[in-house]
């Protein structure tokens, strides 16, 4: 695996995450800011209770947690604990982050004061739990099944492995990753007393992911602020089904599978997609213009000049 290009920092907290990585970034900077953090979580929480209807909706539900700034709090300690952290920002040997190189990609954004802005970030978060929940549990239930083998031997950053591909895919980089088998990244994953313990005590479904996840659900709400990786995943999950049921769209959002498997389907075969994919190959492996081994993406040939129609027959 290389470095990605896409590995950029991103300086507001407005800016979505787009892969697993980021989203754990995004989640952990609201913890490694000392007791700055406390104030900033708080107000968080409180624009993600507004946008959720928290007080009224989920009063009871997950036992005495009153609003989301405790769940969003254990959520990052999670995070941080997963990756390694100690003290406040720095990273050292127990977790599946390389000390001294991996870096956060929202390590200079910053929070924004205006409320307006908040609750955009609250918006934020909800997706940014529920990429979370899925990529994390995926993760721990392969790595922790008796019938996944493979996944619990591999090493993060091994070469071609099905666990070194699934980091891939979520946006780490083998320079940012240790050694460790994937038998050990559940367990740092779960670990006391900070990581996300509520993953091992259901049962494991070895042979169902989704009944794995239904057991988490089941099992989250009584546990209220000891479970933040599924109850934050469930907050936002009602957050979402709302607006669907209510109708609501976002301006440019696809609103179905089919109208998903039109517009992906035939993104591949279109001109502007080829040229940009090929753009950025060029840009990344042949940076000289000049070069004569340089390819070139041709502009779209003329159309064809017709035919002149055949002459009549002489009589």
């Amino acid at each position: 695996m290389k470095m990605s290009a896409d590995n950029q920092k991103k300086n507001s907290l407005k800016d979505p995450p787009k892969d697993l990585k980021e989203a754990i970034d995004w989640i952990t900077w609201f913890c490694n800011y000392g007791e700055g953090s406390r104030d900033m979580r708080k107000q968080l929480g409180s624009a993600v209770s507004n946008l959720t209807n928290f007080q009224t909706k989920f009063n009871g539900r997950f036992g005495k947690v009153s609003d989301p700034e405790g769940l969003i709090g254990n959520l990052g300690k999670g995070f941080q604990s997963f990756l390694g952290y100690y003290g406040t920002a720095s990273i050292g040997e127990e977790g599946i982050a390389q000390s001294g190189v991996y870096q956060s990609t929202y390590k200079d954004a910053s929070w924004p004061n205006d409320v307006g802005q908040q609750k955009d970030c609250a918006k934020v978060f909800l997706g940014t739990a529920s990429m979370a929940f899925y990529g994390l549990s995926f993760l721990y239930w392969q790595c922790s099944n008796s019938q996944s083998k493979y996944w619990a031997s591999d090493k993060l950053n091994g070469n071609g492995s099905a666990l070194s591909i699934f980091m891939s895919v979520a946006g780490f980089t083998s320079v940012e990753l240790n050694s460790m088998q994937g038998s050990l990244v559940a367990e740092r994953l779960t670990r006391e007393p900070d990581g996300f313990s509520e993953l091992k005590n259901v049962s494991p479904s070895p042979y169902s992911y989704s009944a794995f996840i239904v057991n988490l659900e089941n099992s989250g709400p009584e546990k209220g602020i000891n479970s933040p990786l599924t109850n934050c995943y469930v907050l936002a999950k009602e957050y979402f089904r709302d607006r669907f049921q209510k109708g609501e769209t976002i301006d440019g959002a696809l609103t179905s599978i089919k109208e998903a498997l039109k517009k992906f389907s035939s993104l591949c075969y279109s001109y502007s997609y080829l040229q940009y994919e090929i753009n950025n190959f060029m840009s990344a492996y042949m940076p000289d213009p000049s070069s004569p081994n340089r390819a070139a993406f041709l502009p779209n040939p003329p159309p064809p000049v017709p035919s002149p129609a055949p002459s009549p027959p002489l009589a």
